[in-house]
């Protein structure tokens, strides 16, 4: 009886290990395909010079979403850099 409890408990490892493998393999794939197209469409524009890169903020669906959740994936907000009339305004009293 004690080994049959193993080997289910030991299925049920190996198939969710298997699901999670899956889930970032599967997301990863989706992003990998989603930024491929959007650097050609940008290319095909002349909007960039194919080095550029970015993540969106939400992911495009679940399984991409939860691929970000299970490796740890975000997308950062950057604020931008001050402009050069911004600078030299709090030097001033």
């Amino acid at each position: 009886m004690d080994a049959v409890v193993i080997i289910i408990v030991g299925i049920f490892i190996a198939g969710a290990a298997a699901g999670v493998l899956a889930v970032i393999s599967l997301g990863i794939r989706r992003e990998e395909r989603r930024f491929r197209d959007d650097q050609d469409l940008f290319l095909s524009r002349g909007d960039l010079d194919g080095t550029d890169g970015f993540i969106t903020d939400q992911p495009p669906d679940r399984l991409t979403g939860g691929a970000r959740w299970l490796t740890g994936l975000y997308a950062r907000h950057v604020p931008p850099p001050p402009q050069p009339a911004d600078l030299g305004q709090d030097l001033f009293v």
